[in-house]
């Protein structure tokens, strides 16, 4: 009887690959087939590509520029290089959704309505470590630090952004109830006046701070991230005692917690757009979980079509009119 069973779960297991291969590989395609698609494809990417296949150097971290000349072994191709970070990007972060998401279809939805798959064809190095960390996370769940720390630095070799979270290592194994992430909303509302010059500051340390003196120096409120983290830390925490201490829960939960300050603070500090992302992302994972503690069916299907609707036209809106990152009108290799 114990054999039939571990039978049935391996074939649960086997399917459950076969439709997340299914899902993965027309994303997969898009974007690795895809040319001068986002506002840095030609003036960063492949021209880097181009330095480096010269023998020159470029202003990259080595484990990018590792595989630049990975691709440089098979082909001069710059479109090499889209086609293998397409697949470490979407295979990190379906990994990620097979190991923690309790709705895996609804996370798939949520990778292209949130706009995160369309960032990452413009924020490529960035976008990796982002997926990298959302691998992770099972780690901070299960307080494994060593792989967690492993993962992390590895990442930091194609973005040097992904030392950031190293610390929010330890906020996340903190478990923070309503009234003390409300308590810690309000702090970070205060604090608002004196965070510019301390983030300036740290800036000055690091090799970006060529920014400070750069048309980049400055602000735009993220009023969308704003009005999502607002709805998703209500809803997190209005559900947080069906969570049932949930450690998975709590570490999203705080999170979007770290997403909404941000996102406050994205009117005091410069680039906050290249931020909020790094905490954004796990929105794919969290919205799910969010959505499951709900037992209700009908208010269930309301609450999974409203929240749906509403990244959906917040993406068609932001990618579609604005035009962010210039990811519209799409390109193929074959039509370059």
């Amino acid at each position: 009887m114990k054999y039939i069973k571990q039978d049935k779960i391996s074939s649960k297991h086997k399917y459950s690959y076969f439709l997340m291969v299914c899902c993965w590989l027309p994303l997969f395609l898009v974007s690795a087939f895809r040319w001068n698609v986002g506002t840095d494809f030609i003036p960063i990417y492949v021209k880097g590509f181009q330095e480096i296949s010269k023998g020159r150097t470029f202003p990259w971290e080595m484990g990018y520029i590792f595989l630049n000349k990975a691709v440089l072994t098979i082909t001069k191709d710059p479109s090499g290089i889209f086609i293998l970070t397409s697949f470490i990007f979407l295979t990190f972060v379906f990994k990620a959704m097979y190991d923690l998401s309790v709705d895996i279809r609804l996370s798939v939805l949520l990778l292209v309505s949130t706009g995160f798959y369309f960032q990452s064809m413009n924020i490529i190095r960035q976008s990796i470590t982002l997926a990298m960390f959302l691998y992770s996370l099972k780690f901070i769940r299960d307080k494994k630090f060593v792989p967690f720390l492993t993962v992390i630095l590895l990442a930091s070799t194609i973005h040097l952004s992904a030392l950031i979270f190293i610390p929010v290592y330890f906020f996340c194994q903190l478990r923070i109830p309503p009234r003390k992430g409300i308590l810690l909303l309000l702090i970070s509302i205060i604090c608002l006046p004196f965070v510019r010059p301390v983030f300036v500051f740290l800036v000055s340390l690091t090799k970006y701070k060529w920014y400070l003196n750069s048309s980049f120096n400055k602000f735009d409120f993220a009023i969308t991230d704003t009005i999502v983290g607002v709805i998703l830390v209500f809803l997190g925490y209005y559900y947080y005692k069906n969570s049932n201490n949930d450690k998975t829960y709590s570490i999203l939960m705080n999170l979007q917690l770290l997403a909404l300050i941000i996102s406050l603070y994205s009117s005091v500090i410069f680039l906050a757009d290249r931020i909020i992302p790094c905490f954004t992302a796990s929105q794919l994972l969290f919205v799910p979980l969010i959505i499951s503690q709900e037992k209700d069916k009908k208010t269930r299907t309301i609450l999974t079509c409203s929240l749906m609707t509403f990244f959906v036209l917040t993406c068609c809106y932001t990618y579609g009119v604005l035009g962010w990152s210039d990811i519209l009108p799409y390109h193929s290799i074959f039509s370059r």
